[in-house]
Order: C-alpha cells, then structure tokens, then sequence
C-alpha cells in the first residue's frame, strides 16, 4: 500500500471529462525507460575479427519497423536467373521498448483487479504511414476485389522476466549464435542500456547482435554457411536479412495480428477497395491487449522481482518481394515493403509535422497505460509528476 500512495499522493491531478478512462501513463521518458530500434542490415558494422557488433540508434529521432526479402536477378539470361540469394539491401528492424514499472503496486494487489494495460505510440509525422501502407492488394491482386486486400500486420513480444541475462549472470553474455559460432552478447540484459548511436556506425548501445531476446543467424563473417539454407555463403551475415526468425526462448509473444492505428479502425478498412486516410503525425497507435498478454507481462514482471518490461514491435508480414520471373511468388504488398512504419520516439521533442508536435515531456512517446477499462470521472497522471516519482523511487 505504501508505494500506491506514493504513486497517487505524489500526483499533480488534472481532471478530465465523464467519458474519459483513468490512467497511469509510463512514457519511455520515465525512470529506467528506453527505446531504440535494431536493425539486422547494420552487421557490417564495428567488425572486430570478422564477428559483427551492429550499429547502435538508440539516441535517434526516428524509430521503426520495416521488412523485405528479396533475391538479385540477371535478366541477361533467358529465362532470368538469380546472382545473390543474400541481397544486402533487404530489410528487417525491431523497435525496442522498455518501460519503468518498479513504482507500480505487487503483483498480488487488489490494485490490478480491474486494470486493463495498453500500449499507446504515436505517428511521427504526415505522409508517413500513408494508407496504402495499412490496406493494399497482394502482388498480382485485383484492385477491385476486396478479397485480394490485406490488412498490414505487426507483432508484438515481451522479453521474459524468468529468464537469465548478462545483468543477472556475466556467464549469460556468453552466446552461441544459430550456426554455432560462439561470441560475447556485453549489451544481452534484462536492462538493457539504449546508447547514444544515431547511425549504423555507433555500438553504444543495443545492437540486433547484441540486443536481448534475439539470437542472429550468424555474427561471423567466413563461418556462416548453414545446410538449412540453399545456397548458403560462408562470408554472408546477412542470410536472414528481410525475415523475422530471431527472437528466441527469452521472448514470448503478446500478439501476432495487431493493425495500426487500432483494431477497430482497421477492421472499417476491410468493407471497401478504397484506401484508408493517411495518418497524420501525432496520430495515437493502440494496443488493447484482448487477451490480456501484456498484463500477465506485466504482472510476471513485477513476481520477478524486474522493475521493468520489455516490448518489441515488428513487421509481421513475410516480406517476400513478388518476383515471379524467378519462381518467387510474394505474399506482402509491395507498398508494404521495405517501409519505415515510423512512431515518435522519447528523443524527437517536437514532431516534423501533424496535428500534435509536442513531445516536449513525452506526450507523445511510447507508452505503457494502466486503467479502468470503462467511462469514469477520473484523474490522469501526469508526466511531469510521473518523473517526480520515478526520482522519488529512486532515492528510496
């Protein structure tokens, strides 16, 4: 009970309407919050024996997910033939998001008896997240059949609070990548640190090499041939590149089928062959956890003794590119390929451009949301006074 007066008593209240939810909103900006996004195509980077670091954009503006896997044509032979299996401009990125959760009551508390936990990001600008980059026919699809229309998919995992990592045990640093090569994972922990890097060349942070809950293809350049993977080239890290097939057992997932900006709003997009509006910057993004997989996160967190969870959110299609003339017929819309689904990070304090611009305190960064789940006069929780708490904790 102590530490449900410290979260409520510490609050600077702003009342809002009868039809507004209660909340407790954990922005990326509070405590021991981070975000940052990994991408498998910085495996060049920091190459220190041949083993790859990756680069490091935990302090950039931009966060994201996006997805392609493609094959290089020669269509100077007849019939056309690929020349690279292991294109190094396919895609794949994974948005990291860590929220402070360590002033939250017990587990066991009747406080959580009627929560319901949300996640909430935001767009980060106009003419990003377009609607032809939400609702779009598959290759070859017809335009005037909405049968032939698919919904953009994204995931969402939870870094495990039961598992073992490099803060809990050094030992746990020592990993074993999918081909057997052995190296030093420094950045694998519960707690991890989001680093400064704003391009691929910065290793201050969490890499996809080095990033928990996530187990690469190959970290060594020279020994990466695999017998599962026709055509394999010793010399390639990037044989993976353009699919989502790293999370390991430290991950579970939350959900498989989420459609921005909400369930509801993308399930009007399947009635018609028009294409949806676009999103402008500020746009909320929700999460609604209907089966409550985010709670349990949450709750198995706090038994765990962690006063923080973990989310990653990615690209949930297969991201073939349609490339027929090879024999490789692709499943995921071309305008939803190789795209940066952009949200507002906690770095970008003022939005290029859209309705709302101000992240100055977090407004719009990723967010974790504790609430009611129905119409209640109510106080919100402001930011502001969330920092006054986390310090507050902190110094306990």
């Amino acid at each position: 009970m102590k530490v449900r007066r410290l979260m409520f008593g510490m609050v600077a209240a702003l009342c809002v309407g009868a039809n507004s939810y209660a909340a407790v909103i954990i922005p990326t900006n509070l405590g021991k919050g981070a975000d940052a996004e990994v991408r498998e195509s910085d495996g060049n980077v920091g190459l220190v024996n041949g083993i790859a670091a990756g680069g490091n954009r935990g302090g950039g503006t931009e966060l994201a997910t996006r997805k392609r896997d493609s094959v290089g044509v020669d269509t100077s032979t007849d019939p056309d033939t690929i020349n690279n299996y292991f294109v190094t401009n396919d895609r794949s990125s994974v948005m990291y998001l860590k929220f402070d959760i360590g002033a939250l009551p017990a587990a066991g508390d009747a406080y959580w008896t009627d929560k319901q936990v949300t996640l909430q990001l935001h767009v980060r600008q106009n003419n990003n997240i377009t609607g032809q980059r939400l609702w779009n026919p598959i290759p070859g699809g017809d335009s005037m059949n909405v049968a032939d229309y698919r919904l953009m998919n994204f995931g969402i995992r939870g870094l495990e609070p039961g598992g073992t990592y490099a803060d809990d045990d050094v030992n746990a640093a020592s990993r074993t990548d999918r081909v057997g090569n052995a190296w030093s994972a420094t950045q694998y922990k519960y707690d991890w640190t989001e680093g400064t890097g704003n391009s691929g060349s910065d290793t201050s942070g969490i890499t996809f090499y080095n990033a928990p809950g996530i187990t690469p293809h190959c970290v060594l350049q020279g020994m990466c041939t695999d017998a599962n993977i026709p055509n394999s080239d010793a010399d390639s890290v990037f044989q993976t590149l353009g699919k989502t097939d790293d999370f390991d057992g430290n991950t579970r997932l939350i959900d498989d089928t989420w459609h921005w900006p909400n369930e509801q709003t993308a399930a009007g997009y399947t009635t018609t062959t028009s294409l949806p509006a676009n999103l402008t910057g500020g746009t909320p993004i929700d999460y609604l956890d209907p089966n409550g997989n985010l709670k349990q996160l949450l709750l198995d967190a706090k038994t765990a003794g962690r006063d923080t969870i973990t989310l990653m959110v990615y690209h949930n299609l297969d991201g073939a590119m349609d490339q027929d003339n090879v024999g490789i017929n692709g499943t995921t819309p071309n305008n939803f390929l190789n795209q940066n689904y952009l949200v507002a990070p906690k770095e970008l304090t003022t939005l290029p451009s859209g309705d709302v611009t101000d992240n100055s305190l977090g407004a719009l960064s990723p967010q974790l949301r504790i609430f009611v789940p129905e119409p209640a006069s109510a106080l919100l929780l402001a930011l502001g006074s969330l920092a006054m708490l986390g310090i507050a904790r902190r110094r306990k």
